[in-house]
Order: C-alpha cells, then structure tokens, then sequence
C-alpha cells in the first residue's frame, strides 16, 4: 500500500490541492503533507481520504500499487 501515490494520483485527477483535501478530511496542511510522503497510514484516515475521493478504501490503495 502508497497512501501518497494514492492521494497524489487522486489530486491530480480532481484538480485538488492538498489544502483542499486536509480541510475536507479535518487535518492541517502539515499533516497533509506528512501523511502524502507516507506509505501507511491508520483505517481511520484511510476511511477519511478514500470518502473525501468518493471512493471504496480498497478503490483508493489500489489507486496507490498500480
């Protein structure tokens, strides 16, 4: 699982900034960042960020090993 390949590939598909996404998943732009450098992260975020990309959790890491 790259949960920052995952959630760079859906921020270029939506035209997202990762500002945009850390305020709809309730965290800060640091945060943001350190998670998108991230290969892991915890089922909750997993959760928040695969609902933020209207997507199934497994659709998002899928999204992340191609």
């Amino acid at each position: 699982m790259n949960v920052g390949k995952s959630i760079k590939r859906c921020l270029l598909n939506r035209g997202q900034t990762s500002y945009e996404l850390a305020s709809q998943v309730g965290v800060s732009e640091t945060h943001m960042s350190r998670i998108s450098n991230q290969k892991h992260c915890t089922g909750e975020m997993l959760e928040k960020l695969s609902k933020a990309f209207d997507m199934s959790v497994s659709e998002f890491v899928a999204l992340g090993e191609e």
